[in-house]
């Protein structure tokens, strides 16, 4: 028993001290980290840059404004044409611009003198063809404002910019915030509206800003530039609504109406349709969505979102067991592969341009930079076939 004793004692007192077994682990802890925390920080790098930007430009802006109304405060320079005289609008101003005719600190540059210049744009801006326009929604609208009770007519009324008020333009803006969140405004879910109000100056107006909804540069608007705020000719609170969404409306579509519009695709073949259905269930509708049914009491079916039949066991467990590591769910996984192009299957053959296209397409239109579920698949089992495309270059497609 002594031996004994002693041999775990000599154990113990030859072993690495702790500090040593600490500076090991915190070694193997570090190479699993460093990983994602510089991929962290470069994410944190890039928002930065675009706030960074975004305040830099607003900060010309009001540093240019607070230089006029010093110079004008000061006699040094005239406050421009009077209130009720016509201002031009400038499409595509990032800023409201400056209104005086004498401001050397305009956003836009002088026009040239030389009539044989060429002016060449450096970028475009195209809007798809089938881009759908801003409008109200009329049961929507009826059910917000026409059946409204008494209480919720006088917070709407409050809601209606009026000339007494300090701002009117932010009144508008909320006015139209509000109207989006309960979809008495609609539009194409492809973009996002935004007003902007511009009570800096006496003749009070708003900013229309176009965004993209998802995808990629979604920082990135188009703007009208500033556009004076139309009051209404009516104490009707209904009517008011309606007029002020209806002038957002029309400001909105003739905004998108200026830029180009993209050729419309030509229309897919009956068998790239039948792919793109087929790839939009699988890129879409990850097993995530997949549930346990029971059939009878020796029958569990596991079904997609659509109802359609998965797998089949004879118990719950086994069912969940399915989701998760099944072969239906192992089938999923090599079918997602082959749509992203990752398969390494040597009898999987590759995607064509065509096929390509559709699939970027597919995932273009429902990307989103805060988007992190790491799945864009769905369902696929053996026996069951949500798509037309054969996998394998034997089958000849």
């Amino acid at each position: 028993m002594a031996a004994v004793v002693r041999a775990l004692l000599t154990h113990f007192t030859t072993r690495p001290d702790p500090a040593t077994l600490h500076r090991v682990a915190a070694v193997h802890h570090a190479q699993r980290m460093r990983g994602p925390a510089a991929d962290r920080a470069s994410e944190i790098a890039n928002e930065l840059t675009a706030l960074n930007t975004r305040l830099t430009t607003e900060h010309d802006h009001y540093r240019r404004e607070a230089n006029r109304y010093e110079a004008i405060a000061n006699g040094t320079r005239t406050p421009g044409p009077a209130p009720d005289a016509v201002h031009p609008v400038h499409q595509g101003d990032p800023m409201p611009p400056t209104r005086t005719p004498d401001d050397t600190t305009s956003a836009h540059p002088p026009a040239s003198t030389d009539t044989d210049a060429v002016v060449v744009a450096g970028f475009t801006v195209t809007v798809p063809a089938d881009l759908g326009e801003f409008a109200i929604d009329e049961d929507a609208f009826a059910r917000w404002v026409v059946t409204a009770d008494i209480d919720t007519i006088d917070d709407l009324d409050a809601l209606l910019p009026r000339l007494t008020r300090e701002a009117p333009g932010e009144d508008l803006a909320e006015l139209i915030t509000a109207a989006r969140n309960r979809q008495v405004l609609t539009g194409d879910p492809r973009l996002h509206l935004q007003l902007l109000g511009d009570d800096a100056h006496d003749d009070t107006g708003y900013h229309i800003l176009i965004r993209n909804n998802g995808a990629h540069q979604r920082l990135l608007a188009v703007t009208s530039g500033s556009k004076p705020l139309d009051y209404p000719d009516t104490t009707d609170t209904a009517a008011a609504m309606r007029h002020y969404l209806t002038i957002v409306c029309t400001n909105a579509n003739a905004l998108l109406g200026d830029m180009a519009r993209t050729p419309a695709a030509p229309p897919l073949s009956a068998q790239m349709q039948a792919f793109e259905n087929a790839a939009r269930q699988y890129l879409l509708h990850p097993p995530t969505e997949w549930t346990v049914k029971r059939v009878t009491e020796r029958r569990w079916d596991v079904v997609d979102l659509r109802g359609a039949t998965i797998a089949t066991r004879t118990t719950r467990k086994a069912a969940r067991a399915a989701i998760d590591d099944g072969p239906e769910r192992r089938v999923w996984d090599q079918n997602r592969e082959w749509y992203l192009s990752q398969s390494r299957d040597p009898r999987n053959r590759p995607l064509n341009a065509e096929e390509k296209n559709i699939v970027t397409r597919i995932l273009a239109e429902n990307a989103s930079p805060d988007d992190h579920r790491g799945e864009h698949s769905a369902t696929g089992a053996p026996g069951y076939s949500p798509g037309p495309a054969p996998r394998h270059a034997a089958d000849g497609n």
